[in-house]
Formats: structure tokens, sequence, C-alpha cells
């Protein structure tokens, strides 16, 4: 699968600079995580405190193997109909792990019981879809302000009709 996952502690970022900083200034490990978590709240993934573990990560003690854990969101490998909503469709996927997130078919002139035929019959496409889309943008952070998503959550991808074309043919 060719996805440029989101990196969660880029060391590119404030924190990681500041991090760095400290370090490089003689704070000792457990007062750079004390003072991070102090200023900036604990880095939490799944009710789990990681901020020693990113820490260790931003000054090179653990590698990019250490936090592949911390990817999100997973691949997907299940897709199910949402609802109906003015800029097309709102679909709820799930990975192996039971984690939800929901995707926007923006194909509002297509009709439902074509959607739901491409999700019975491409549903390994549509998964990675949205996975890559999620990942990599499109269109990132779209809202259904004013519609009933299937959950109460923003759509976290979009697929769009350019994307799904040839799985109609």
């Amino acid at each position: 699968m060719n996805v440029k996952r989101r990196h969660p502690l880029p060391k590119g970022a404030t924190e990681a600079q500041w991090v760095i900083s400290m370090s490089d200034q003689g704070i000792s490990k457990p007062d750079i995580v004390a003072n991070f978590k102090k200023l900036c709240g604990p880095l939490l993934h799944k009710g789990q405190d990681v901020t020693d573990l990113a820490v260790s990560y931003w000054l090179g003690e653990k590698g990019e193997e250490d936090i592949e854990f911390l990817y999100t969101p997973r691949p997907y490998t299940q897709v199910a109909f949402g609802s109906k909503v003015s800029d097309g469709y709102l679909l709820t996927l799930q990975d192996d792990e039971g984690n939800k997130s929901d995707t926007l078919l923006r194909t509002p002139g297509l009709e439902e019981s074509v959607v739901r035929k491409l999700i019975s019959a491409r549903t390994s496409e549509l998964c990675h879809l949205a996975y890559k889309n999620e990942h990599e943008g499109y269109p990132w952070g779209y809202s259904c302000e004013g519609d009933s998503p299937v959950t109460q959550r923003t759509a976290s991808s979009g697929i769009s009709y350019a994307d799904i074309h040839q799985m109609l043919v």
C-alpha cells in the first residue's frame, strides 16, 4: 500500500525542537518529560501516556519502529453505508481494532443504490482510498455541518467521484 502516512511525532515540530533545546541545555530527560507535561499536558494514545516515549524518540533514543503504533488511522478493513448528506454519502469505516472513522463519498449525483452496490462490491478499494485520503488530505477536515452524520464527528476524509469513476464502469 503506497500511502504517505501523517507522522504522529514529527521531529520538525515546535514541541520536538523545544525538547531538543532543553536537552542541549543539559536538562535531564525526567525533567524534560515533567516540563513537557506541565506546559503542554501529557501526550495520550488510547488513554495511555506516551510522553516519555515521544521525548525518547525526539532525542534519538527510540526509533521509528518504536512509535509505529501511534500512527493513526490504521488501515481500514470494513466500510458501511451511513447516510445521505447534501454533498454525497457519509460512510463509516472500521479497522481491525474496532476504531471507526467517517469518510465523505463526495458524489451527490450518484443514486443510493449505486453507492450501496459499490460498497458491497469494492470494499477493499474504498477502504484503501479512504485510508490514503485521510493521510494525504482530500478533503482533510471536511465538515458535514447541518447534516445528521452517522456519528457526531466530522468526516475525516473524502472520496471524490474522480477517485471512484473507474469502479463504476
